[in-house]
């Protein structure tokens, strides 16, 4: 009775859906390339899979493309990554999807306990598929992160979930470097989306 979405499927649903939102500035992410050579070439899925993300879960505080397009350039900078070895599995693409993740997103038995993902190895490479399923794992990195600290959380701080440096932050300089770097790039997109004076 779960939902489960195939690769193929989020593909259809980027192609038949997404292009509408390119004259959407509120669903588009700040097109600024935060310094980037492809700074700018994945906007349009990060505004696709984040509307679609927030409208399928409907939670408080939903992500915004902004956060998404700093979380990204934190990940691998907008480039096509190969595979990094982590202490958690090899990371994969441009959210960096790891292995232990792939594995969890799509086990009817897991953790997850809604709107599955499954996907192939191959598959959690291609840009459209790793972005929508880096998204949906934010949000699940974030409700884990709300139960475990009892309180709300930021998205600054999910991302330090999803990175794997939540607890270590305070305790190592490397850790706060990465959060710094997190709330810098997306405090950068934020401050543009701000309206000036009147």
């Amino acid at each position: 009775g779960k939902e489960l979405c195939t690769a193929a499927e989020l593909m259809e649903i980027a192609d038949l859906c997404f292009s509408s939102l390119r004259n959407d500035p509120e669903a588009m992410p700040i097109p600024d390339d935060l310094g980037f050579p492809k700074g700018n070439l994945y906007d349009l899925s990060i505004a696709g899979w984040t509307k679609f993300w927030n409208e399928t879960l409907k939670q408080e505080n939903p992500v915004t493309p902004d956060f998404v397009k700093a979380f990204i350039s934190t990940e691998s900078g907008f480039r096509d990554v190969k595979d990094q070895h982590s202490k958690a599995g090899d990371a994969r693409g441009l959210i960096q999807i790891t292995e232990q993740t792939r594995k969890i997103l799509q086990n009817p038995k897991g953790e997850l306990k809604d709107y599955l993902i499954s996907m192939t190895i191959e598959e959690s490479r291609i840009p459209e598929v790793n972005i929508a399923a880096g998204v949906r794992w934010l949000y699940h990195k974030r409700k884990l992160l709300k139960i475990r600290l009892k309180r709300d959380v930021t998205w600054e701080e999910v991302g330090a979930e999803y990175k794997g440096i939540f607890p270590d932050l305070g305790k190592h300089q490397r850790s706060d470097e990465i959060m710094q770097e997190i709330k810098e790039r997306h405090k950068k997109l934020k401050d543009q989306r701000r309206p000036g004076p009147m």
